[in-house]
């Protein structure tokens, strides 16, 4: 299933319209909101802003907040913590103030995407330490969907050491994750290289914290959950257009 990016990117919420998000553990219950989890207070930070211009602006006021989810589903009852920032907004004919809720961290982590069951375990708890980066860290998200490539190809039995007697002695080195992937070309996972070398071209940039956005994000995840699908549940999805592009490009699409 193709990942809805305009509901990923509009993920925030205000008391009149609060979160009516999916559930990350049973993916079939909503989560709503506790009655009265909800807490938000200004930041030092804006205080002593204010301060410095002698009252109060809205433009630069900043506050922090928390709160508890419930999933509707009575069978699930997954509780999950969220905390974030508010950005303040004044109707300036009513003098009303409005307060916009904007998670950066959820725990559990919503799922950017649902996790096969089949998935291998070390590869699924990468995608979860992606999912729960997504918000407040793009670049550290992406370290870990490039490390999930690494476990996944490790679950194929693709080699991730070899036998170096270059220098007249025999000594066991490394193998690149670009040599570990493109060994697949000569494997039964063949269909699975290009869009792995997208996502190792995406990692690459991940340790470039400015270059990495959540849109890149969201192009390696659902990359990733293509080969998944393709390999343990036997879906097939085509992205070959944007593997070509990246691979192409060797960086993010979009620049």
């Amino acid at each position: 299933m193709a990942i809805d990016r305009e509901y990923w990117k509009s993920l925030h919420f205000t008391e009149k319209a609060p979160p009516h998000w999916r559930c990350p553990a049973c993916h079939v219950g909503v989560l709503l909101l506790r009655k009265n989890s909800l807490h938000h207070d200004r930041t030092a930070e804006s205080r002593d802003i204010e301060e410095e211009l002698g009252g109060y602006d809205s433009q630069i006021d900043l506050e922090a907040f928390s709160g508890l989810l419930v999933c509707d589903n009575s069978r699930c009852l997954e509780t999950v913590a969220i905390v974030g920032r508010v950005e303040t907004e004044v109707d300036h004919q009513t003098e009303e103030v409005e307060h916009l809720f904007c998670p950066r961290f959820c725990f559990p982590p919503l799922h950017l995407f649902r996790i096969s069951s089949k998935s291998p375990r070390a590869v699924s708890a990468e995608l979860e330490m992606a999912f729960a980066e997504f918000w407040y860290d793009p670049a550290g998200a992406m370290n870990h969907l490039r490390k999930a490539v690494e476990f996944l190809l490790t679950a194929l039995k693709i080699r991730r050491t070899k036998i170096d007697s270059k220098s007249g002695r025999k000594r066991r080195r490394g193998i690149k994750l670009h040599d570990r992937i493109e060994h697949l070309r000569t494997t039964k996972y063949a269909p699975l290289t290009d869009r792995l070398l997208a996502v190792k071209w995406l990692g690459n940039e991940g340790s470039h914290a400015a270059n990495i956005n959540q849109n890149d994000v969201l192009d390696a995840c659902e990359l990733l959950e293509a080969v998944i699908e393709k390999q343990f549940e036997g879906r097939e999805r085509d992205l070959d257009q944007m593997s070509r592009e990246i691979n192409r490009r060797r960086k993010p699409r979009r620049r």
